[in-house]
C-alpha cells in the first residue's frame, strides 16, 4: 500500500511519495561511509578521466576519445544514444548520462523504473548508465524520469535530480544511489505540485525555485544525509518571476535571489538559519526600472546585476547588511551581458553588442563598489553573430595565465550567418582573446570549426574545441594563427557542417516566450530567405535562456 507524507508549502500543495509500486519501490538507504567526500559535482557534455575524454553529441551519442597523445586524440569507441540536452557524470569508466527525449527510447531488461505507474505518461528524461571500461561501451540501465530535467547534481555517490512537467504544474525531487552504476536505486522521491524552474545546490541543501505566475516559491530541500535520504523543510515566497541559476545563491545563514517583476528587478534575502521557517528579511526593489533583467552574479557580500533597455547598466549591490540591501554603484555600456565571471576585483562579462548585434566581451574594475569602471570592451562578429556563450556560461573558456601562454586566454565561440544563397548557412569559429594583466582585452586569431563550438577545454598543452560534430585539437602557442592538429568526428558524415540547426536546435527563450528547438531547426536548416530573417532577428534580439538548467 502506498504511503504519503503531506506537507504544507506557502502557495503550493506538496506530497512526497514514500513508497511506489512494483519495481519502483524506494530502496533501503545505504551507508556510504568512506566511499566519497560530499563534493557537489555538475554534469556537462564532456568529462575527462585520465587519458580518456568522454563527449556527448546529440547527433550520434557518446564518444570515447583517447587523449594520451594530446596533439593526436583518437576515437576508441562509442555508444549510440541520440536525444536532446545530453550531459553526463563519470565514475571510474562508468558514465551516467542524462538524456531528454531520446530518439530510440529504452526497452527491455535495461529499463529500471523508479516512478509510479501513474506518472509514466509524464516521462521525458532518462538516466542512462554506461560501462565504458572496454573497447565497446555498453548500456547497463535506462531509468525513465517524470517530466524534463530542471537540474541535477552528484553529491558523493548520490545523484539528485529535479524534474518538471510544467503544463501539469508537477515537479519531482529524486535521489538515486549510483554506487553501483549497473543497479541504480531510488532512495527518495518527493512530488511538488508546482512548476520548478531552477535549483541552487550545496552539500547540505537544494533550493528549488518554483514559478508562481509573477512570484517565486523557494523550497528548502534537505540533502545533508550522505545515504541520499531527502526531506522537505521550510518554504517562502518572494516577489518577481524566477530567472537563471546565477540569480540565486546561498551563503552562511542567508539565501539571496534576484527575480524579475512587472517593470523592474527585485533582490530578496531569505534567512535560512532555521530551515523549517524561512523568512524574507531584506528586499531591494526597483532595480533597473523599465528594463529587462539579464545577468546576475553573487560574490561575497555583493551582487552584480545587469539590466537592459537601450544600454547595459551594471548595478553593484552591497549585501553587507542583509536586512538592508543597498544599491551602491552603476556603470552603463552598450548592449548587455548574459553572464558575469568574478575574478577578485575584476569582472569579465560575455553578452551582446549595441542593439543586440555581435558577441561582446568586457572587463570591469570593481575594487570600489561605488565607482565600478569599464576597463575594456570588444565586439566579435557582426549583426548575424551568435554564440553558445550567450546561452550557456560554459560556452566561453577562461584559461588562467601560464596555462596556455603568458596572458590569461578567453576562448570565445562565434557563428556567423551567410545569406549569399537561397538558404541560411553558418560559419563557425573559435576566437582567441588575450586577457592581459592590466585587464584589457586583445583580439587574436581564430580557428575554423565544423559546427558551433560548445566547449573549449585545455588538455595538457593543447586546446580542444568541442562541438556536436567533432572534437578538434588546437595548437595555440601562436594565438594569432592557431593550428588544427587533429579532428575526431563525433557525428555521422551526413550531418551538415554548415547548417545553423546545430546552433539553434535547442529551445530558446524569446523575451518571455519559448521558441521550441524543433521549430528553429526546421527554419534554420532550409529556410527561404524571406522567412529566415524573422528567426535570426528574434534570436539576436533575445537570445538567452532562463538559466542553464542542467
Amino acid at each position: 500500500m502506498e504511503s504519503r507524507r503531506v506537507c504544507g508549502l506557502v502557495g503550493l500543495v506538496v506530497s512526497a511519495a514514500c513508497a511506489n509500486s512494483g519495481t519502483g519501490d524506494l530502496a533501503e538507504a545505504r551507508d556510504p561511509a568512506g566511499k566519497h567526500d560530499r563534493l557537489v559535482e555538475e554534469s556537462d557534455l564532456y568529462q575527462r578521466e585520465g587519458d580518456r575524454l568522454y563527449v556527448y553529441s546529440r547527433w550520434r551519442g557518446l564518444s570515447v576519445i583517447d587523449i594520451s597523445e594530446p596533439t593526436a586524440p583518437a576515437l576508441t569507441g562509442g555508444l549510440t544514444a541520440v536525444g536532446q540536452a545530453g550531459e553526463m557524470y563519470a565514475r571510474n569508466a562508468h558514465i551516467i548520462l542524462l538524456l531528454e527525449e531520446p530518439v530510440a527510447p529504452c526497452t527491455g531488461a535495461q529499463i529500471k523504473r523508479v516512478i509510479p505507474a501513474a506518472d509514466q505518461n509524464e516521462v521525458q528524461g532518462h538516466v542512462i548508465t554506461v560501462n565504458a571500461t572496454g573497447a565497446s561501451p555498453e548500456m547497463l540501465t535506462c531509468t525513465p524520469l517524470p517530466g524534463e530535467t530542471v537540474g541535477s547534481r552528484m553529491v558523493g555517490d548520490v545523484l539528485y535530480l529535479v524534474t518538471s512537467a510544467p503544463y501539469a504544474r508537477r515537479s519531482w525531487v529524486l535521489s538515486l544511489d549510483l554506487w553501483n552504476p549497473g543497479a541504480p536505486r531510488l532512495v527518495d522521491a518527493i512530488e511538488l505540485y508546482a512548476d520548478a524552474r531552477e535549483i541552487h545546490v550545496n552539500a547540505q541543501a537544494m533550493f528549488v525555485a518554483n514559478d508562481l505566475y509573477g512570484a517565486t516559491g523557494v523550497q528548502y530541500v534537505d540533502i545533508s544525509r550522505p545515504n541520499g535520504r531527502i526531506a522537505l523543510r521550510g518554504s517562502t515566497v518572494v516577489a518577481g518571476a524566477p530567472q537563471g541559476r546565477f540569480h540565486m545563491d546561498a551563503t552562511g545563514d542567508t539565501f539571496r535571489i534576484v527575480t524579475f517583476g512587472f517593470s523592474a528587478s527585485i533582490l530578496s534575502v531569505v534567512d535560512i538559519t532555521n530551515p523549517d521557517e524561512l523568512a524574507v528579511i531584506g528586499t531591494l526593489d526597483g532595480i533597473g526600472w523599465g528594463e529587462q533583467l539579464y545577468a546576475t552574479r553573487f560574490a561575497g557580500d555583493r551582487a552584480y546585476v545587469v539590466t537592459f533597455r537601450q544600454t547595459d547598466p551594471l548595478w553593484v549591490i552591497s549585501l553587507a547588511n542583509p536586512r538592508q540591501p543597498e544599491l551602491v554603484g552603476a556603470v552603463e555600456v552598450p548592449g548587455w551581458s548574459d553572464f558575469i565571471f568574478p575574478r577578485g576585483d575584476l569582472l569579465v562579462t560575455v553578452g551582446r553588442g549595441g542593439g543586440g548585434g555581435a558577441v561582446a566581451l568586457a572587463t570591469f574594475e570593481v575594487a570600489d563598489a561605488s565607482s565600478p569602471r569599464l576597463v575594456s570592451r570588444i565586439e566579435v562578429g557582426e549583426w548575424s553573430a551568435s554564440s553558445t556563450a550567450n546561452v550557456d556560461f560554459r560556452g566561453v573558456g577562461i584559461l588562467e595565465p601560464g596555462e596556455l601562454g603568458e596572458d590569461a586566454l578567453i576562448a570565445l565561440p562565434v557563428s556567423l550567418g551567410d545569406w549569399s544563397s537561397n538558404e541560411l548557412r553558418c560559419t563557425h569559429a573559435l576566437h582567441l582573446v588575450d586577457l592581459r594583466t592590466d585587464a584589457t582585452l586583445r583580439v587574436r586569431g581564430s580557428a575554423r570549426a565544423s559546427g558551433p563550438v560548445l566547449r573549449a577545454v585545455p588538455v595538457d598543452g593543447s586546446l580542444y574545441a568541442i562541438s556536436d560534430v567533432d572534437v578538434a585539437a588546437l595548437n595555440v602557442q601562436n594565438r594569432d594563427a592557431p593550428q588544427i592538429l587533429m579532428t575526431v568526428a563525433t557525428a555521422n558524415p551526413d550531418v551538415p557542417r554548415d547548417s545553423c540547426s546545430a546552433l539553434w536546435g535547442d529551445d530558446m527563450w524569446i523575451g518571455d516566450d519559448m521558441m521550441w528547438g524543433d521549430d528553429m531547426m526546421i527554419g534554420c536548416r532550409s529556410a527561404p530567405v524571406a522567412w529566415a530573417p524573422w528567426a535570426v532577428a528574434a534570436l539576436l534580439l533575445s537570445l538567452r535562456r532562463r538559466g542553464t538548467r542542467r
